[in-house]
């Protein structure tokens, strides 16, 4: 389940730094993603360390996949020059 979680974070992120959201969108998102992962931990009845390993996993990837994402925005300014 983490995978998916992680993938999804990463979208997200992605979305967030493509369209040109500032950087402190990455607060309320980090934690809207910290509260989904772990109820979607206390829903599949996982372990306590396994939970918070997984917190750690989606708050890494939206901030990851933010930093992508404005890259890529970055990337796709440049060409337009």
């Amino acid at each position: 389940m983490a995978l998916e979680l992680v993938i999804i974070s990463l979208i997200i992120g992605a979305t967030f730094g493509g369209i040109g959201f500032k950087v402190m969108i990455l607060v309320p998102a980090t934690l809207v993603a910290l509260m989904l992962a772990a109820v979607a931990g206390v829903a599949h009845a996982d372990h306590f360390w396994s939970i918070i390993i997984s917190m750690i996993l989606v708050g890494t990837s939206v901030q990851i996949g933010y930093l992508i994402g404005l890259l890529i925005h970055a990337g796709i300014t440049l060409m337009r020059w």
